[in-house]
């Protein structure tokens, strides 16, 4: 079992403080409740910086031009940023390649119909729409003669 640091109380679940490493109870488990050094350290003490984590390595001088801060001629980076050429790959699908969205015909059976199938029922309807039409535009001549005959007989 280990004890806190600030009171040697025991403890079962010690509480390690983040800034100087001492285990301490869970009332002495804050910076400021049981003194850390941390806490105390000046800002400016050169024992507390650690220059190792820097990120400042490049520093650039500036002068006043005119009312304007410039960087001084040379100071300049010496790789420049540049961007990748845009280039466009890929092709337009031609029609037989395009995907239609509609589904396939169905022949009575339930099969799916072919191409072929469907050119040659095409053309037997065309016929078939043919003589239909024919024969319909007859029955329309055959009545209407037949209604002038029963129009000349009631007179």
């Amino acid at each position: 079992m280990a004890s806190c640091d600030f009171c040697s109380d025991g403890t079962n679940m010690p509480y390690e403080c983040g800034y100087c490493g001492g285990s301490f109870c869970s009332n002495h488990r804050l910076p400021e409740n049981h003194d850390c050094s941390f806490r105390n350290a000046e800002s400016d003490d050169e024992k507390w910086r650690d220059e190792s984590m820097s990120t400042a390595q490049h520093r650039t001088k500036v002068v006043q031009a005119g009312g304007v801060l410039r960087e001084v001629d040379g100071e300049e980076q010496e790789t420049q940023y540049e961007t990748a050429d845009a280039q466009t790959y890929g092709r337009t699908p031609s029609k037989d390649e395009i995907i239609d969205d509609r589904s396939p015909d169905v022949a009575v059976d339930g099969s799916i119909k072919r191409e072929d199938e469907q050119d040659a029922e095409d053309e037997v309807e065309e016929s078939a729409g043919g003589l239909t039409l024919w024969t319909v535009a007859k029955a329309i001549g055959v009545i209407a003669f037949l209604a002038v005959f029963v129009w000349l007989a009631v007179i």
